[in-house]
């Protein structure tokens, strides 16, 4: 009870400090390039991608962040050997800290998690879909009150399952762990 009580009263006291700023929502889009694969299991390369998402700034130290990106990475088959594109649809939610650090600029730190809708074309793979995690950093500045620009650091882990079809051996946990740099744009209303 005494936990709940101490809960209940950081919720208040957190929106009531929220309540003193204006929130404010928006929309963002973002291409991102994808690199530095930790592929201990498979050797992938670097790939352009996009996405786009909702920002809530809750206020001005706490936003949320919800987005969905898709990028295509070109893999070397552990199993056949053969070269692989993977798509890979990350729709995740995460939660960062900061603040405004100068006029105009603000810097953010937080993480998140998801889950990843991933596919082999053609091929005799099968990705499974998968839950992800990731940690980042957002410096966005103001253009104009409503219009700021973001870029975005974001390391992603990410393990799908892989299945080889006519074998039907399964690889657990094949490991995409990568690095994101985004830049994009965001609208506040």
């Amino acid at each position: 009870m005494k936990k709940l009580l101490a809960a209940s009263l950081g919720l208040l006291l957190a929106l009531g400090v929220a309540g003193t700023v204006a929130a404010q929502v928006g929309i963002e889009g973002h291409g991102l390039y994808t690199f530095e694969y930790d592929d201990d299991d498979v050797n992938t390369i670097e790939e352009f991608g996009g996405g786009a998402g909702l920002t809530w700034r809750i206020c001005p130290y706490l936003r949320l962040d919800v987005s969905a990106d898709y990028y295509k990475p070109k893999s070397r088959c552990a199993i056949t050997g053969e070269r692989e594109k993977i798509r890979l649809v990350p729709v995740t939610a995460g939660l960062a800290v900061g603040s405004q650090i100068w006029e105009g600029f603000s810097l953010y730190f937080g993480g998140g998690a998801g889950y990843s809708f991933n596919h082999i074309s053609e091929s005799d793979m099968e990705a499974k879909d998968c839950y992800l995690w990731f940690a980042y950093g957002t410096l966005e500045y103001f253009l104009s009150c409503n219009l700021a620009l973001q870029a975005q650091y974001r390391y992603s882990w990410i393990r799908p399952d892989l299945k080889y079809k006519p074998a039907d051996l399964l690889a657990k946990d094949v490991n995409f762990d990568h690095m994101e740099a985004r830049l994009g744009l965001a609208l506040y209303f």
